[in-house]
């Protein structure tokens, strides 16, 4: 096994030689490739079932890759004076990888493309200028300043490729982060601010690399930037007014960036600590503090249920609405247990149950404690940077909502009647629906219970507007 660590080693190495090439191109086989190549590094095979499972899956992964590699490239010249790679169709088979079971070797050719490449860099490059910005890849927490471009209005740089030098290549990140909060129209919100000329589509909703991610063997900063390569290649610079300013931007909409610090619990583990001694908050303001938070927000009480459902299966043969009265039940005595154990912030941060909360017979209550989770943006956001909406008022008025959020994101108004139209009638894409009825009123009342001192907390902290133990009128503010 160790032995084949090794080559997964050297087929991850070589990988890294082309992967941005690849990526440039809009194309991430051979970065798939690469990535699990990592994580057979770092994996403990305990049999052979497992270590046959692996060898499989790299043979396919390299397969797929050098299929659509060929496809992608219509002649092989093209893709030998890029990378140095001579295609055919008899190298259309396994060009990239050899194996000889049990013993697994690998021998590629792109082991020749990295000496072609090198040396052609050496003898073809342009001289370098020092100046060039040059960004040590490594997690958030531990890069260096950014320098901003002052002609992007998103938070872009231009550094230098250490891979295809003296390439330069320019990165962004997002200018704004929705972050939750989850079943409260996120992906209704997305549908709707992207219909804005000057706000890029061509993004993943929901990455979660922030949360999980790069607590998964993605820790650096290039893991993320990856996501936005098509927004940058396709909107951030393409689009520009007269005076060359670039004035389009892009946003992350993780609707779990809010609430979701499960795994912040390594982190205080390692300074023997009890509460996360950072939140994803300090994470984003590292990277751009500058950076726009919007939080949508909903009844945690219809939230609860809505939630519950999305995890339900559409078979289940259960009632929904007893069984959801069991699993709050549930969640509300552990929650109150653990508050005799340990802290408050503990018991939100890291009350997930060690299998999932369906198996486990629980909801996830935590995630209704608003004030909670906005605390930690406003601590180290000012006001100013945030900005906070009901999706109450986003489904009643919704023209007048999207209006203050373009004018908070300083992006102009639309003037096109036809995307104010699908701004107007894109409503409720987040919601479960499912003939299954309302949930029991003893159960209603039991999440009421439960949320209304922490909703007085979320009133103290947003104002009398944001009352959700009133069943009053919802504004933005």
């Amino acid at each position: 096994m160790e032995s084949f660590r090794k080559q997964c080693q050297r087929l991850y190495n070589i990988c890294v030689t082309i992967r941005r090439f690849i990526r440039r191109h809009k194309f991430n086989m051979i970065c798939l490739i690469s990535n699990f190549c990592r994580q057979c590094i770092n994996m403990r095979a305990r049999d052979g079932v497992k270590y046959i499972q692996v060898v499989v899956t790299v043979i396919l992964l390299a397969y797929l890759g050098t299929v659509h590699l060929h496809d992608f490239f219509s002649t092989k010249e093209r893709l030998s004076e890029k990378i140095g790679i001579n295609l055919t169709k008899k190298e259309t088979q396994f060009p990239y990888l050899h194996v000889t079971l049990p013993r697994v070797t690998f021998r590629h050719q792109l082991l020749h493309a990295k000496t072609t490449l090198s040396q052609k860099t050496a003898t073809t490059a342009l001289p370098i200028d020092p100046n060039v910005f040059r960004r040590n890849d490594t997690t958030p927490e531990l890069t260096e300043k950014l320098p901003f471009l002052s002609d992007y209005k998103s938070p872009c740089w231009r550094e230098l490729d250490e891979i295809l030098k003296p390439d330069i290549r320019l990165n962004c990140l997002p200018y704004f982060y929705v972050v939750g909060v989850s079943q409260c129209g996120t992906k209704d919100l997305f549908e709707r601010l992207t219909q804005h000329p000057l706000i890029s589509s061509n993004v993943k909703a929901g990455n979660r690399w922030l949360t999980r991610l790069r607590f998964a063997g993605f820790p650096n900063l290039s893991d993320y930037l990856q996501y936005y390569y098509r927004a940058v290649e396709t909107d951030i610079k393409r689009l520009k007014t007269k005076e060359g300013y670039h004035n389009a931007i892009f946003g992350d909409f993780t609707p779990s960036t809010i609430w979701d610090n499960h795994l912040l619990n390594k982190e205080a583990k390692k300074l023997n600590m009890s509460d996360p001694p950072y939140t994803h908050a300090d994470v984003i303001k590292r990277l751009n503090p500058n950076a726009r938070i919007i939080a949508l927000l909903c009844d945690p009480t219809e939230r609860l249920f809505q939630d519950y459902l999305g995890m339900a299966e559409e078979n289940e043969a259960n009632p929904y609405a007893d069984e959801f009265h069991a699993h709050v039940k549930a969640s509300v005595k552990r929650f109150s247990n653990c508050l005799k154990n340990t802290s408050f912030l503990r018991c939100v941060y890291f009350g997930k149950p060690p299998s999932s909360y369906r198996a486990a017979g629980l909801v996830r209550i935590e995630i209704g404690l608003y004030h909670v989770h906005l605390e930690n943006f406003m601590k180290i956001f000012p006001r100013n940077q945030i900005l906070i909406v009901q999706k109450e008022q986003l489904d009643k008025q919704p023209v007048t909502v999207i209006r203050d959020i373009f004018r908070f994101l300083d992006v102009g108004n639309m003037e096109d009647p036809t995307a104010w139209q699908k701004i107007v009638f894109n409503t409720g894409t987040d919601l479960i629906k499912r003939p299954i009825g309302d949930m029991r009123p003893d159960t209603r009342k039991l999440i009421q219970d439960f949320y209304k001192p922490y909703n007085d907390r979320l009133t103290q902290l947003l104002g009398p507007e944001f009352d959700y133990n009133k069943n009053s009128s919802l504004v933005l503010i």
